[in-house]
């Protein structure tokens, strides 16, 4: 009730152009999902900034940024087939890019948490340590 009321009290030019803005949405991922490589390059276009700011509040290196968002698309891209439109396509954009932003943090995390200098208390190298360890996770 509250969000009709609100609608009912915007100028006509603004409900206009959030119908607009839908419906290019649709047809664009209409075209996208047909193919079309012009139209997600359209979809990025209108649905980054969003994404981009989400990102650099969670990497806040701006090629950790650059990276999140380069991954972020060609996830997108190749999930797109999945994308069923409960949303909007820079929403469900936006949770990927933050879900990559988060996975960057989270390996950064690792690599900070073990030494590659000097030997431990028990003679081991740590260089020794660290590289069986990633040899490890990697396998998993």
């Amino acid at each position: 009730m509250k969000n009709e009321a609100r609608s009912a009290r915007l100028p006509h030019c603004f409900k206009r152009h959030a119908m607009n803005t839908a419906i290019t949405e649709r047809v664009l991922l209409q075209r996208c999902k047909a193919g079309d490589q012009a139209a997600f390059a359209e979809l990025i276009k209108q649905s980054s900034p969003a994404a981009r700011r989400a990102v650099r509040t969670i990497a806040r290196n701006p090629a950790d940024v650059d990276d999140v968002m380069q991954e972020t698309f060609v996830k997108a891209f190749q999930a797109l087939r999945s994308f069923d439109q409960r949303s909007k396509f820079s929403t469900w954009l936006t949770r990927i890019a933050i879900n990559n932003a988060l996975m960057l943090l989270r390996r950064q995390k690792v690599k900070k948490e073990i030494s590659l200098d000097g030997d431990a208390e028990d003679g081991i190298p740590h260089l020794f340590c660290l590289r069986t360890t990633l040899l490890i996770r990697n396998k998993r």
